[in-house]
């Protein structure tokens, strides 16, 4: 009997740097959304068979990029045009 494993893909967006890295190391507020996301999917396949493993999951996200500190002032003193 042949099974096909669908991975199951979560898309996050855009979230904060630290959020990235709270994630990779499966701590933080978006652990508990891939957690809600993966019992979401497996609730909709319906019935599985005893013994089912499903391991497959993608997680997608992009980091925010980090906010510039560099700040350029509107006038320079002594620059003329």
């Amino acid at each position: 009997m042949s099974h096909t494993t669908h991975p199951v893909v979560i898309d996050l967006g855009k979230v904060k740097r630290r959020a990235a890295k709270k994630l990779k190391k499966a701590e933080g507020p978006l652990l508990d959304d891939v957690a809600d996301a993966v019992q979401g999917a497996i609730e909709g396949m319906g019935s599985l068979p005893e013994g089912a493993v499903i391991v497959p999951v993608v997680v997608l996200f992009e980091r925010k990029p980090k906010p510039s500190s560099l700040v350029f002032p509107l006038s320079i003193p002594g620059l003329t045009r």
